[in-house]
């Protein structure tokens, strides 16, 4: 699994939600069908958001290792638009129907792209840790069926973005992921506490290997590979 996609998504969702007309309607890559997502959306007359990863790869010109250089990720955030929508704007109450989903889309495209910059500063800080830059945005309008013949419109926006490395194997927490680690903890969220240990796991495992076996599992290398660039990883 990629931990840095993971990750992304974990803390887009908690960037996000309450700073858009969706309010906290933000899903982190829901798999349940399209009309589940949005029934509680449709119920409460709100937007819909949900945040999936599309792709993730590694551009270390040198073997496959994703512990070094720049990682890739293609992250995906849908707004989906239920047939009628009520927000609230300062004082003022808006009711909006399909004629008006393109505004809608557009409003709640502009209030993600803010909550990146100011809000729940303390994911954004370690956000910007991880993300080393967003390379390119693409907003896409579809029309999704959703039953009977049912469309709502819907806006896709993907965001190219370059981030830091996987983080190594086998080492104790370090940058961005001591940030995440220390601000999960400190939360006193059951679930944050058990992600937070979970990614403490997956991040300082194994914790018995010798120096060279490491510089083997760093690399992506097989046993073969290893004895053809010259490691003697036997102990």
């Amino acid at each position: 699994m990629s931990i840095m996609s993971v990750v992304n998504r974990f803390l887009l969702k908690r960037i996000i939600s309450g700073r858009t007309w969706a309010e906290a309607k933000v899903y982190e890559q829901p798999l349940d069908p399209i009309m589940d997502v949005l029934k509680e959306g449709m119920e409460s007359k709100t937007p819909v958001i949900a945040v999936y990863t599309q792709e993730a790869s590694n551009d270390e010109p040198f073997g496959v290792a994703e512990q070094f250089g720049v990682n890739s990720l293609v992250c995906m955030i849908y707004i989906y638009l239920p047939p009628k929508v009520t927000v609230t704007e300062g004082a003022t109450e808006i009711e909006i129907d399909n004629s008006g989903a393109g505004l809608a889309l557009d409003v709640v495209s502009r209030q993600i792209f803010a909550s990146l910059h100011s809000g729940n500063e303390d994911w954004i800080a370690i956000w910007r840790k991880l993300i080393i830059q967003i390379d390119k945005i693409k907003r896409s309008f579809v029309l999704h069926e959703i039953e009977n013949g049912t469309n709502i419109p819907v806006m896709e926006i993907r965001l190219d973005l370059s981030t830091v490395a996987e983080p190594s194997y086998g080492e104790a927490l370090y940058g961005g992921w001591l940030m995440l680690d220390t601000k999960l903890r400190a939360t006193g969220d059951p679930e944050h506490l058990q992600f937070a240990n979970l990614l403490k796991g997956m991040i300082e495992a194994p914790a018995d290997l010798e120096p060279l076996e490491l510089v083997q599992m760093q690399h992506n290398l097989t046993d073969a590979g290893a004895k053809a660039s010259g490691f003697d990883y036997s102990r």
